[in-house]
């Protein structure tokens, strides 16, 4: 609802950003698994903002330290929004 209202009362400016946290997958018990999303929420956000703001292209730029190479074993990082502008 938050985002919903952001977007509908033309809060965020126009080449405004928005920078979600994002955690990717953590272990989930076997050799073979490929992990579980640990917040789901963090993912489909950026999928409803370019589906909510229809009107608008979004680019997305995503930065995060390599799975078992940071200070964790899992990848933690940010995801950073931004409508795409034309530069004419």
């Amino acid at each position: 609802q938050l985002l919903k209202n952001v977007l509908r009362w033309r809060l965020l400016r126009r080449d405004g950003m928005l920078f979600l946290h994002d955690t990717g997958r953590h272990p989930a018990g076997g050799a073979n698994s490929s992990g579980v999303i640990h917040q789901p929420v963090e993912r489909l956000i950026a999928m409803w903002l370019e589906r909510y703001d229809c009107a608008a292209s979004w680019q997305r730029l995503v930065v995060h330290d390599d799975d078992g190479h940071g200070a964790t074993p899992t990848r933690h990082g940010v995801t950073v929004l931004q409508r795409k502008v034309s530069l004419a």
